[in-house]
């Protein structure tokens, strides 16, 4: 009798650990709810309140947001804002500046402010600014006397 009870006992939860419940199938979305997309990309919202921001980032911040979104009229526009407020000598204006000339395929305008940039963020110590502007600067003369000067501060020995 015990090893009857045991033998059902046994049975039962091997039963029990054996079922599970059915998963719910995913259903794929409908064509109404995939037609509310936007078919242009949109700018980035930022968590900051822009209007507590000084006037110079808040234009920067609005540069770089058309661009993405490629509203290059509106950068073009947000530019001459800021460059009424900004210093000349802020890098993070001199870079999104050769970005938009870049853009705009002004590659020669854009390559001389890419290299003013770079000086600007390495003086200030930002060697991550600095490597974006030097990235830029490659993407249109990789070969120029510029990169040369510089290459050797963004040579990695381990390679």
């Amino acid at each position: 009798m015990v090893k009857r009870f045991a033998s059902m006992l046994l049975f039962s939860f091997l039963l029990g650990c054996a079922t599970t419940p059915p998963q719910p199938s995913l259903q794929s979305p409908s064509p109404e709810s995939t037609k509310k997309v936007p078919s242009q990309e949109l700018p980035l919202t930022y968590k900051v309140d822009v209007k507590k921001l000084n006037e110079c980032k808040r234009h920067l911040i609005y540069v770089d947001q058309y661009i993405t979104a490629s509203d290059y009229d509106s950068a073009r526009d947000e530019l001459k804002e800021a460059e009424k407020v900004c210093s000349p000598e802020d890098p993070t204006f001199v870079y999104l500046k050769a970005v938009y000339y870049d853009v705009v395929e002004e590659r020669d305008k854009a390559f001389q402010l890419y290299y003013k940039a770079l000086r600007l963020f390495m003086k200030d110590g930002d060697m991550g600014g600095a490597f974006k502007a030097y990235s830029g600067m490659l993407s249109i003369k990789p070969f120029s006397p510029e990169v040369k000067k510089v290459k050797k501060y963004f040579e990695d020995d381990d390679f």
